[in-house]
């Protein structure tokens, strides 16, 4: 189903959902679907306190496709909008969920 506002298919699709993948740190179990789901590459797997987990990176090449929220099975992303990037408690950069 085509969008019906015209002006936001002239932005393209990563200006039309302007939303970034959330990574829940309790769900994410590291299992990597996501990173292998990520075209640009922009997610990784990283041990933050003996718990292997995904992490975004350059947030700002994200194309906001969704596929890495789509592909894991523990449904550990959402895709927010307003997510920025941030060091957690962890000191793993990337963007986590609020909380």
């Amino acid at each position: 189903m085509a969008d019906p506002d015209p002006r936001r298919a002239a932005r393209g699709p990563a200006a039309a959902t302007g939303r970034l993948p959330a990574i829940d740190p309790q769900r994410c179990t590291g299992c990597g679907r996501c990173v292998a789901a990520c075209g640009p590459h922009l997610l990784s797997l990283e041990v933050v306190h003996w718990k292997k987990r995904a992490v975004l990176h350059g947030a700002q090449a994200c194309t906001h496709c969704s596929a890495c929220a789509v592909v894991c099975p523990f449904h550990a992303i959402t895709m927010r909008r307003g997510t920025t990037p941030a060091a957690d408690a962890g000191g793993a950069g990337g963007v986590s969920a609020p909380g």
